[in-house]
């Protein structure tokens, strides 16, 4: 799925019983300012550089996307949200997986994000 998005996925370890990182890269679409919007005190972007309330015009509309984001690093999950909401998306958040059966017992999601 992540090549497909012109991504790469790479895997490394040190060794058995030493854990492994996933990292995950996926290109970044040109980004624009919203307009009337300054982003820096001098009121102006820098090339590629992405502020809050602004979006690349590439980004999905996830409107009315209900999505369950399970992550038991706190960071990650706000960062997930934002940009899924960001989007459009409506996001709950649970940092294990009996806090996400829970969520999802009430309302069953469109998407689930977890990690391993």
């Amino acid at each position: 799925m992540v090549e497909l998005h012109g991504g790469s996925v790479r895997a490394t370890s040190e060794g058995p019983g030493q854990g492994a990182t996933f990292t995950v890269s996926l290109p970044l679409p040109a980004v624009r300012p919203e307009r009337g919007k300054a982003t820096s005190p001098q009121g102006s972007n820098q090339p590629g550089e992405m502020t809050a309330g602004t979006r690349p015009d590439s980004f999905s509309d996830l409107a009315g996307v209900q999505i369950v984001v399970v992550d038991d690093e706190p960071d990650g999950r706000v960062v997930i949200k934002r940009i899924l909401e960001d989007c459009g998306a409506v996001v709950r958040m649970a940092g294990a997986a009996n806090e996400a059966m829970e969520l999802i017992a009430e309302k069953a999601p469109h998407i689930l994000i977890s990690d391993i």
